[in-house]
């Protein structure tokens, strides 16, 4: 054998030994990740992934929404919550 015939064996030898882990890792089977994003909900049902989507929220003065009570009251709810009217809804 020459050197460069043990230099090519050697030079293959490290690249099958470095890559094939990696290319092993990459082409196995891994389960869908379902980070939460902002505005966006995503969970798998059976077979099948459901993706809920929100494009903002909506300002609700419960004063006027809430029936059969006072500002009063809606606000000492609220306070306890650490929110102020008008609320947001997403």
């Amino acid at each position: 054998m020459t050197l460069r015939s043990i230099l090519t064996c050697t030079t293959i030898t490290l690249i099958l030994g470095v890559a094939a882990p990696s290319i092993a890792a990459d082409t196995a089977p891994t389960p869908a990740a379902y980070a939460q994003q902002t505005d966006v909900y995503a969970m798998p049902v059976g077979d099948l992934e459901i993706v809920s989507l929100s494009d903002g929220t909506v300002p609700q003065n419960l004063h006027k929404l809430l029936t059969g009570t006072t500002a009063a009251e809606v606000d000492d709810l609220l306070k306890d919550a650490f929110q102020v009217n008008p609320v947001d809804f997403h």
